[in-house]
């Protein structure tokens, strides 16, 4: 079994004096129906993007400031930050002069159910959602240790189909073993990230800046060596809208004010 992994760097623009944009496709065609898009820029430059309503796309800021602004709201993505621009509406990310911001943009091709899901919510889906990954809600899962500290980007529901959370521990740990067939699964490594994936009898490095797929219905978890630091974004991609509902029975959320 081969686990797939493609790393990126978030120095490309390095030596840039003046506005610079830069696109890079991460394990294209990997997932069908998920396009993923490392995009650099340097300022002072602007980006929009029209929305489509065949396509929900979903921004994961990994450095850097920028502006988004999309149906009248404003927000500052700056840091690790998650943004997912309103259903069908244009979106614009711009950055200042001498400033640079690198992002992930997934891209997620929706059909007539997923639609449908959105249109029954469409004030929320209209909206932009717009969230800092440490203002995002606390949760715990049997599979990991008390130490271990996640988080919750998109919750069941805000983006069909597509769900999205932080892992983030230090050695020795693990994600315990276990496996979820009605979900594709990509783990993003953030910074510092040094740990290792293994997936029925196979393993990888996840590092830092690399983006690695998990495969379909393997049996896997992740260890991390004593004096690393397992640090990543897990993204889950569900064949069905009523196989998201895994989000919610399997992460328990902390209420406010409880264990971070």
């Amino acid at each position: 079994m081969e686990i797939r992994r493609e790393g990126f760097r978030l120095d490309c623009l390095r030596g840039e004096r003046r506005s610079a944009l830069r696109k890079q496709n991460l394990l294209p065609g990997e997932i069908a129906g998920v396009s993923t898009e490392l995009i650099s820029m340097r300022g002072p430059l602007s980006r929009d993007e029209a929305g489509v309503p065949d396509v929900c796309v979903v921004l994961i800021s990994l450095g850097g400031a920028a502006t988004v602004k999309a149906a009248g709201a404003v927000f500052d993505m700056s840091g690790e930050t998650i943004v997912r621009p309103p259903y069908a509406k244009e979106h614009v990310v711009e950055v200042a002069g001498g400033q640079e911001v690198h992002f992930l943009r997934i891209g997620l091709s929706l059909d007539g159910k997923d639609r449908a899901a959105i249109e029954a919510n469409a004030v929320a889906h209209g909206a932009m959602l717009a969230r800092r990954f440490a203002d995002c809600p606390a949760y715990t899962e049997p599979i990991k240790s008390a130490k271990t500290k996640n988080r919750m980007l998109l919750l069941e529901g805000e983006v069909p189909r597509f769900g999205a959370g932080t892992v983030e521990t230090t050695g020795p740990d693990e994600v315990g073993a276990h496996e979820h067939a009605m979900l594709e699964q990509l783990f993003l490594g953030l910074k510092g990230c040094r740990c290792t994936v293994h997936a029925d009898g196979a393993e990888a490095p996840l590092e830092e800046n690399c983006l690695l797929h998990v495969p379909l219905g393997s049996r896997h978890g992740v260890s991390v060596e004593s004096g690393d630091r397992l640090s990543y974004v897990w993204l889950d991609f569900f064949r069905t809208l009523a196989d998201q509902s895994w989000l919610t029975t399997a992460h328990a959320l902390i209420p406010p004010g409880g264990r971070p």
